[in-house]
């Protein structure tokens, strides 16, 4: 009986990494294809003039965060930053979902005038309910992102100088590499994960491994 529970225990303990965990295969890809070179928040999407006679100098960046907070938060975060800068633009871009969070939680805040955001379509499940069906929001965020996000890069203006987007976007780099723009990848995890993750096949060939990582 105690060797029956040990078992039960240990196959939930894999089920929940497999759900916690995405593939790695992105990472490998990204390995590969990643390359690099040297208004106002409103409903509406009302987006403040650019002045190219002195205030931002026409470099536009957009910014693509991974559709959780742990992911939002943190490329929020750089996009504050690099608008501290006040000579470019960035447009920072989230499914409608998050759009409506993020304006929600705003109250009074102003924005800085060169941030501005933009929305995709709900293309992935609910924030609410992604923990009903972990694996299908990622094969969601994998799947279906990729062309609404594309199509807004066609109607945005300036012209795109530069992506930032997550690194569990590996989609973004292709979209980057098809239409010359320069992609930057940000992890917003430890350092460490990153690492391991990066390793995973080296660790999975000299280490035991507790789940499939293929």
């Amino acid at each position: 009986r105690t060797l029956a529970c040990e078992e039960e225990r240990e196959r939930i303990k894999q089920d929940h990494w497999k759900e916690a965990l995405p593939p790695v295969g992105w990472l490998k890809e990204a390995k590969t294809r990643l390359r690099t070179k040297g208004g106002e928040i409103g409903p509406d999407m009302v987006v403040r003039s650019i002045n190219t006679d002195g205030g931002i100098s026409g470099v536009h960046v957009v910014a693509m965060p991974y559709p959780g907070q742990g992911h939002i938060n943190p490329m929020m975060n750089l996009c504050k930053r690099l608008a501290s800068f006040g000579d470019l633009l960035i447009t920072f871009v989230v499914t409608e979902e998050w759009l409506s969070f993020i304006l929600s939680s705003a109250g009074s805040a102003t924005p800085p005038p060169n941030l501005r955001l933009r929305s995709l379509p709900n293309v992935t499940p609910s924030e609410r309910a992604r923990a009903d069906d972990f694996p299908a929001f990622i094969e969601a965020v994998y799947t279906k992102m990729e062309e609404p996000f594309e199509r807004l890069l066609d109607q945005l203006e300036p012209a795109v100088s530069a992506i930032v987007a997550d690194s569990y976007l590996p989609w973004a780099v292709a979209v980057g590499n098809r239409r010359d723009i320069p992609v930057a990848s940000l992890w917003p995890m430890a350092a460490s994960v990153f690492s391991m993750l990066y390793n995973s096949d080296v660790v999975a060939e000299h280490h035991p491994f507790p789940i499939p990582i293929s």
